[in-house]
């Protein structure tokens, strides 16, 4: 009985040290580095495209600058203030940053670029009827 009891008491333990571990992925996936993100895409790039390692620090100069700027939006947000959602500026800042991508890579490593944006996007269900996923 009482191997019994103990085998309980240890099951029920374990169990619940398992059910802890969502939390924590859940704490580090709301750490936002940007040097980690711009490493990520920039090796994304590199698999896909074959780019030289000039095009790649070049790249990752672009990325970390975009990425700084967005954790200083997510600061501001996280302090209270929401910025109001413009589409415009939205669309003109990711035209900007295409731009500045096409003139690193060159048209070959672009048309590769762009096909694995789109097959990206389609992972992530959008492109549908009004954006729907």
């Amino acid at each position: 009985m009482k191997k019994i009891i103990l085998m309980l008491v240890a099951m029920i333990f374990t169990t619940g040290l398992f059910a802890q571990a969502p939390q924590d992925a859940q704490r580090q996936r709301r750490e936002f580095n940007p040097e980690q993100m711009a490493a990520r895409q920039v090796t994304r790039i590199k698999e896909a495209c074959g780019i030289d390692e000039e095009q790649a620090k070049k790249l990752q100069e672009l990325f970390l600058k975009q990425a700084n700027e967005q954790k200083e939006i997510m600061e501001k947000m996280r302090q209270g203030e929401r910025p109001e959602f413009n589409p415009e500026a939205m669309k003109k800042r990711m035209d900007e940053q295409n731009a500045a991508i096409k003139e690193i890579l060159t048209a070959e490593q672009y048309e590769k670029y762009e096909n694995v944006m789109k097959e990206m996007r389609g992972r992530r269900g959008f492109g549908g009827p009004n954006g729907a996923r």
